[in-house]
């Protein structure tokens, strides 16, 4: 799809972007560091730091900062690192069960954040003719053997 003109949107934080992602891949992630310095601010920071971890938010104008980065309406595929989904069945066990099964936990789907992020960029105009999401996320991509940098 990259050949076609769609940009390859990577939406985890720079950190695991930066480690390794699919080829071509533009990173614009959904969520940030914690940057405030209020008093919950940094209780998030400590508390993630005793599990040896960053403190993230989410980015309050994404689809301002995809804007500013890419040009309106322009053809994007959007990568997390899962993929989300919005079918609510899975396939387990299809010897038994052809049809796949319905899933109570998954009313709504698989949230990811490609799929928050589409949402987000939905809301600011992006359609379904020019914004989709690669299912299966960067898992997927890297299980598939695609492309990497």
């Amino acid at each position: 799809m990259q050949s076609q003109g769609w940009t390859l949107v990577d939406v985890r934080i720079d950190g695991d972007y930066d480690a390794l992602h699919a080829a071509g891949a533009v990173n614009i992630p959904l969520f940030r560091f914690v940057q405030g310095n209020s008093f919950w601010d940094n209780v998030k920071k400590f508390a993630m730091a005793s599990f040896a971890m960053k403190a993230t938010e989410r980015d309050p104008d994404y689809a301002g900062t995809v804007g500013s980065t890419l040009k309106k309406g322009q053809k994007i595929m959007l990568m997390c690192a899962i993929g989300g989904t919005l079918g609510t069945r899975l396939m387990l066990r299809p010897d038994k069960y052809p049809k796949g099964i319905d899933d109570p936990d998954r009313n709504f789907g698989r949230e990811s954040r490609c799929l928050k992020a589409a949402y987000e960029l939905m809301q600011s105009g992006w359609n379904n003719g020019n914004l989709v999401f690669v299912e299966g996320g960067f898992q997927q991509w890297k299980y598939q053997d695609l492309p990497l940098e």
